[in-house]
């Protein structure tokens, strides 16, 4: 009976001892009582430890999800940003080249006017110098075939003149009325044909001045001709270098806008890829809550996995 006084007294004592005990005290007391129970706390505490561990760790995995999200949206919109730039400007080359193909063409019109206009007047040019130079020849031949039938005219009228001079010499030597008669008409005819002959001489004069005006005309005329023809030939060769020249400048503005149109193709095909990059980074980090709210509402979850750590720990009591 004294021993089994002596045993309930000492339970009593650990029992106050185990009330009257600090927090740090009442924890060893659970301990040992869970061990002596099996370790169901110990369990306990491990999965609200584990718990707490994969939320801090969701937490971290957030925010490098959250901070992925914004870099590759920056990046995106960079992106974007740069293709929108260059199919700009390849649009700005394009309106450029077909700009410059229409300046181009415009001119290479002209040009072809101008040296179908110049084929026609040479043409025309020359036409006309052949038919005027025809005229000019056959009158210079005219002319010059005018001059011995003239002259041989001239001597003949000079023969003819000479009879009627001695017919009137003759004549002046004799007193009868027939001689009279004769002598009136010798003197009238020598008279006429002495006109005849000037006149004749002066016609001969008047055709070599002729002749000679004919020649010097048809020498300056070809002269002339020939330096028109040289101006029209050489207003055809610079169209048709020009001509040249500007056919070439619009073949190099059309490789130009070919590879105008290539590249602004390309852009947009950059520009659709870079669009579809954005779906797919809206896709993967578009969430229905924030990752601020994430972040607040799994801290709250750790404060409340703490608080039950605590309470089962003895640091705390619940309420």
């Amino acid at each position: 009976e004294g021993a089994s006084g002596s045993a309930a007294a000492e339970d009593d004592a650990d029992n106050d001892a185990s009330q009257s005990a600090p927090p740090s005290r009442k924890v060893a007391f659970v301990e040992a009582d869970s061990e002596a129970a099996g370790g169901p706390f110990d369990k306990v505490a491990d999965l609200i430890r584990s718990l707490m561990g994969n939320l801090r760790s969701q937490g971290n995995e957030d925010i490098n999800t959250n901070q992925f999200c914004l870099n590759a949206k920056a990046e995106n919109e960079r992106n974007r940003f740069e293709a929108k730039v260059s199919m700009d400007e390849a649009s700005s080359q394009i309106l450029w080249a077909e700009a410059a193909i229409q300046r181009l063409d415009k001119q290479i019109a002209e040009l072809r006017e101008d040296r179908e206009m110049l084929t026609k007047l040479t043409k025309v040019t020359d036409d006309s110098a052949k038919e005027e130079g025809s005229v000019l020849a056959t009158q210079l031949t005219d002319t010059n075939n005018a001059k011995p039938v003239i002259q041989n005219t001239i001597d003949q009228l000079k023969s003819m003149c000479a009879n009627v001079r001695f017919l009137q010499t003759a004549s002046q030597s004799s007193s009868s009325s027939g001689a009279s008669s004769l002598r009136q008409g010798a003197s009238s005819k020598f008279d006429a044909c002495q006109e005849a002959l000037n006149l004749l001489r002066d016609l001969k004069g008047k055709t070599g001045a002729l002749s000679e005006a004919l020649s010097s005309y048809t020498s300056e005329k070809e002269k002339r001709d020939q330096e028109e023809r040289s101006a029209l030939k050489g207003a055809m060769d610079k169209g048709n270098n020009d001509l040249s020249d500007i056919s070439g400048a619009k073949a190099k503005r059309t490789m130009e806008l070919s590879i105008a149109r290539g590249d602004k193709q390309k852009k947009e095909s950059d520009l659709a890829l870079v669009d579809k990059a954005a779906t797919e980074i809206d896709s993967e980090c578009s969430v229905k809550e924030s990752a601020d709210e994430r972040l607040t509402k799994r801290q709250e979850e750790i404060e409340s996995l703490k608080n039950a750590w605590k309470i089962l720990n003895g640091d705390e009591i619940p309420v």
